[in-house]
């Protein structure tokens, strides 16, 4: 076991990246600057700069207006592959190659940054007023013709092409209610279904929703399910292209099947808003980032927790590394008696969750919850 490593790459509320290796449970390596304004609110892989023997680089839009290039190697900072979005906060951010690099931020501003010998900002679309999400549609990311979708408050879903400019699909809003009201919008994340002929997609809501789209078939959602009473604050459609995951704001993950809209299984463990969710590329594992300051790996085909790591700051987004090896690690015993005394915690503090859809993210009791949890386990190894 000792030669397997589960590489994550995370990025906090500081402004700090952390690689943690959760097969050894240990944080390798943590680079980047503490500051005001430099909160990490996506990433994702710059593989137009080179994943090599030298290692690997990333982008990270900060919630500053940064859009920030670095080595995860040794953690410099690329300035020449380096931008700025006009209004900060992002709702987006994707590669399509070639040195370009698609944002869109909470404004609804769809930009275009391409490298080159004298590299260039484009403003693309404005796709909203209030995005929360933007996605790319990964088998095109490499076209002529690359689509992304969006949504937020009050913002429906669409598809837009970023080569034209124009929507190529609207949703829209299910019938009004029992009372005859209209039913509000709110969509938080999104994602495509991989092996679909069809552009299928599937989003989570505020308002406690998942929901799954079919482009070709209905403007409407195929279905609609509210697996927790919680905002659905993150959305995952794993590689096998009939499998959702979904983490609300207290920490409830949950396994749908999109093929009869039924859940499948839950992911134990979380004590915080779920702010990113992420598939390794081998589709063994998946991470699990929240607000408790855990990442977590659970096998994709068990369900169960390979490993957790406490990295001490509020995690906002995570990426696998793409060389992953084989098989799981063991199973710690200390690892279970955590578990116990979370699950303790969370069923004490459970009827002080909130329903609020404002945001829907709960940090659970944070630093004094994590020194309560030291006391017991203290506790429970005297009797012992």
């Amino acid at each position: 076991m000792s030669a397997q490593t589960i590489r994550v790459l995370t990025g906090d509320d500081t402004g700090l990246y952390k690689i943690v290796d959760a097969a050894k449970k240990q944080v390798l390596q943590r680079f980047g600057a503490q500051r005001t304004g430099r909160n990490i609110e996506r990433m994702c892989w710059a593989r137009h700069v080179g994943i090599d023997a030298d290692g690997a680089f990333v982008y990270a839009a900060l919630r500053n207006g940064h859009v920030e290039c670095r080595s995860v190697t040794d953690g410099v900072l690329l300035k020449s592959h380096g931008f700025e979005i006009k209004t900060p906060g992002c709702a987006g951010l994707a590669e399509l190659g070639d040195g370009k690099v698609v944002t869109c931020t909470r404004n609804g501003l769809v930009q275009l940054f391409q490298k080159g010998k004298k590299s260039t900002t484009q403003e693309v679309l404005t796709a909203g007023e209030k995005i929360s999400r933007m996605r790319l549609l990964s088998s095109t990311s490499l076209s002529k013709n690359p689509i992304v979708a969006t949504g937020g408050d009050e913002e429906m879903l669409k598809l837009w092409d970023l080569s034209t400019a124009q929507p190529t699909w609207k949703a829209r809003n299910v019938p009004n209610d029992k009372l005859d009201l209209r039913v509000p919008v709110y969509v938080r994340d999104l994602d495509f279904i991989p092996k679909s002929t069809t552009a299928k997609l599937v989003t989570g809501t505020a308002y406690h929703q998942i929901r799954l789209y079919d482009t070709k078939a209905s403007q409407r959602p195929v279905w609609t399910i509210k697996p927790t009473d919680r905002a659905v604050c993150s959305v995952l459609a794993l590689s096998d292209g009939h499998t959702i995951v979904s983490g609300d704001g207290a920490g409830d993950t949950y396994m749908v099947d999109i093929r009869n809209s039924t859940i499948v299984g839950k992911l134990k463990g979380v004590g915080g808003a779920v702010t990113c969710l992420q598939q390794s590329d081998d589709g063994k594992y998946l991470a699990s980032a929240s607000l408790d300051r855990f990442v977590r790996v659970y096998s994709t085909a068990s369900r169960t927790l390979v490993n957790k790591v406490y990295v001490k700051q509020r995690l906002r987004a995570c990426l696998f590394f793409p060389d992953q090896d084989g098989s799981e690690p063991a199973d710690d015993a200390e690892d279970e008696d955590d578990d116990e005394v979370w699950d303790l915690l969370a069923k004490r503090d459970s009827d002080g969750v909130g329903e609020g859809v404002d945001n829907g993210e709960t940090a659970g009791a944070g630093m004094k919850r994590r020194a309560e949890a030291e006391k017991i386990k203290k506790k429970s190894k005297k009797k012992r």
